[in-house]
Parts: structure tokens; sequence; C-alpha cells
């Protein structure tokens, strides 16, 4: 078995564990991005009353970008921890360490992938006009992927030298969202 079978297995083990025993299981992937782009499109669209905010259709656009921020939150926080929280299968399992890191980020990016045809569904609801940059989309989830294995790949070291990473890699991403939402309104 060669680096890629392993990296597999142990996508589908993380994703297996993740939903195992869980009544609605992969669907849970599914409903926290659906109730917080509901939550958000109802707020600006009706109680701020901002209809020209973003682009339209404006669940759409706030769809892909909570998905997008998901898969990117997620596997930050799991590849960082990644070494901790698995330490004695680290050092029991003859595969490479950047492996248990990477997992965590493909395992996230599955998660993705599964939940692209809400997106689908959603386009046809909202009757959003089809272009020819759908076709860059492979692009950027191979741009993301390898962005959050970089980030992933110098956290988790990190991480298993001081366990205060964890806590504070958490308000330093909430505040670089913040940032870049109040960069955006320049």
């Amino acid at each position: 078995m060669g680096k890629f079978g392993a990296f597999r297995i142990l996508v589908y083990r993380d994703l297996q564990i993740r939903y195992a025993g869980t009544w609605l299981g992969y669907f849970w992937t599914l409903l926290d991005p659906l109730a917080m782009s509901a939550i958000y499109w109802f707020v600006f669209s009706y109680i701020v009353g901002a209809k020209s905010l973003g682009e339209q259709p404006y669940i759409l656009f706030l769809l892909t970008g909570i998905l997008s921020w998901t898969w990117f939150n997620g596997a930050v926080t799991d590849s960082a921890r990644s070494l901790v929280m698995e330490s004695k299968m680290v050092r029991s399992i003859a595969i490479p360490r950047y492996l248990w890191v990477i997992k965590s980020i493909g395992a996230k990016g599955a998660e993705f992938i599964f939940a692209l045809p809400i997106l689908v569904v959603i386009s046809v609801i909202a009757n959003a006009e089809v272009s020819a940059s759908l076709l860059l989309i492979p692009l950027a989830l191979v741009v993301q992927f390898l962005l959050l294995s970089g980030i992933g790949l110098i956290l988790a070291p990190l991480t298993v030298l001081a366990l205060s990473l964890i806590h504070i890699s958490e308000p330093t991403r909430r505040y670089a969202i913040s940032y870049a939402v109040f960069c955006l309104k320049k």
C-alpha cells in the first residue's frame, strides 16, 4: 500500500469515527452550513434590509462562503491537533507523520465536496446564471487544499511543542476573518 492508499484509509477512518453513533450521521455536515446560511440570509435580507449586499442570489453567495470557511476552519483546527490527539497511533504505525496532518484536511475537504450538491440545488431553485468560471472550481479546491496543507504542516509540530497553540489559533482565525470582512467594506 502506497502513501495515497494510506491517506485514503485515514480519511475514510476519520469520517467513520466522526459520524459513528450519530443519529443523522453525514447530514449534520449539511445542516450546519444550511442553518447558518438561512440565518444570515434572513438577517441581512429582511432585518438589515441589505437587498443588494454581495452577489445575487445572495443565499448562494452566503452558502458558498460558509462552506469554504467551514472547510478552512475545521481543517486548520483538526490538522493542528492531529499529531497530539492521535499521538499513540502516530508512534505505533509506520507511515509518514505528514499523512496524519493531511488526512484531517482531506476529511474536511471530503465533507466540503459532499456538500456541493446543496449548492447545485440552491442554484437551480434560485435560477442562478451558469458561467464558464465554474470550470475554475477544481483549481480553487486544489489551491485551498494546498494552502490548508501548508498551514497544517506548520501548526501541527508547533502544537506538539506548545499545546496552548490550539487555544491561540481559534481567536486568531476569528480576528483574521473579521479583518478580511472589514477590509472588504472599504
